[in-house]
């Protein structure tokens, strides 16, 4: 799992080095951008962000599909990080509606927009029940 917290740490770091330096041109302005786009596009490359192991055997296609695509996998991410920001009580009376919509995403099959829709519209639910809505 891709944590952003030391990617962000990095990316200052990085940041107040070159501004300490002493010039503040564009050119070092440039310099950051490129150093922070590589290096995002380094860390993604190599790492995913689904909450689950996809070297593991037995995945499912949607699962497969998931891990094949990186905003795929920080959408997997992000719904398993607001699951866990559920009050004990939402959390019991929505299992079973978790569990449903598990089958609902594995029925996406390798279809990317049907997963990609399955895993917004369950976000923005937990975002509304989380909003007290």
């Amino acid at each position: 799992m891709l944590a952003l917290k030391p990617l962000r740490a990095t990316i200052s770091v990085t940041r107040r080095r070159f501004l300490r330096r002493g010039s503040s041109g564009m050119g070092d302005v440039m310099k950051i951008a490129i150093l922070t786009l590589g290096l995002a596009l380094t860390l993604a490359g190599q790492s995913s962000a689904q909450s689950y192991n996809c070297q593991q055997s037995g995945l499912n296609t949607t699962e497969r599909t998931i891990c094949s695509y990186a905003d795929l996998g920080y959408q997997d991410n992000e719904m398993a990080r607001l699951w866990g920001l559920l009050s004990n009580n939402d959390r019991k009376s929505m299992r079973a509606g978790q569990r449903q919509w598990l089958k609902e995403r594995n029925w996406c099959g390798s279809d990317y927009s049907c997963i990609y829709n399955t895993y917004q519209a369950r976000i923005d639910y937990f975002l509304e029940t989380l909003d007290g809505g």
